[in-house]
């Protein structure tokens, strides 16, 4: 009699251990789709894929929740995708696990600030003379005879004539009309006016040219 009642009690047992695993095996497993900032993403399409099994389309409540059961015990892949968020994958093997949760984050979009300036027009009425520049690569690539004296790299002007005495013309003036300034200070002859100070062009960075009307 007594082996009876225990094997009654075994088999009571296998029977509540036996339904409490189909129980939990079939009970639904909750997802939750959330953003960045922990906030429901209602309308999420959701596809949840099988080994083995046809794939399921779902889409998140107004929570940002669905309710789905496994088909089998291998195991499922979740890909989460909405308009303006990245999608998403998650893929859970553990068969215990009834709560999932997945973040969706915004789209970001990268805006780039591009400042547009109008060139200079091609005729200043402000400006009432001619100005030419020669910058530092013009002064150091242009060849010309020895650097130690200015007056050798003057002549690469449009317009600019040096003479047999070295003298320099501009636009065909006489070089004593010609006014030459180095630094804003007249580096002319005092009795002739012409230009008679010697300048390396290696100290000098840019030259600037201006014919007057």
């Amino acid at each position: 009699m007594r082996t009876l009642k225990r094997a009654i009690q075994i088999t009571m047992v296998l029977s509540l251990f036996i339904g409490f695993l189909s129980a939990s095996a079939q009970s639904p497993i909750v997802l939750t789709v959330v953003d960045e900032n922990n906030i429901a993403v209602p309308g999420a399409e959701v596809l949840m894929r099988e080994p083995g099994r046809g794939d399921q389309r779902l889409t998140t409540d107004y929570n940002g929740r669905i309710s789905f059961v496994p088909q089998g015990p291998a195991g499922y892949t979740l890909q989460v995708q909405k308009s303006g968020f990245y999608a998403a994958t998650a893929a859970n093997n553990d068969p215990a696990q009834r709560e999932v949760r997945i973040v969706l984050n915004h789209v970001q979009m990268v805006v780039q600030q591009v400042d547009v300036a109008a060139s200079a027009p091609g005729i200043d009425p402000q400006q009432v003379s001619d100005k030419a520049t020669m910058a530092v690569p013009e002064i150091i690539n242009i060849p010309y005879s020895t650097s130690r004296d200015i007056r050798n790299l003057l002549p690469f002007y449009p317009g600019v004539v040096r003479d047999s005495g070295g003298q320099i013309h501009v636009a065909g003036s006489e070089t004593w009309s010609t006014l030459d300034t180095l630094d804003g200070f007249d580096i002319r002859s005092p009795v002739s006016g012409i230009l008679a100070m010697r300048v390396s062009a290696d100290a000098v960075r840019s030259i600037d040219q201006q014919a007057t009307r």
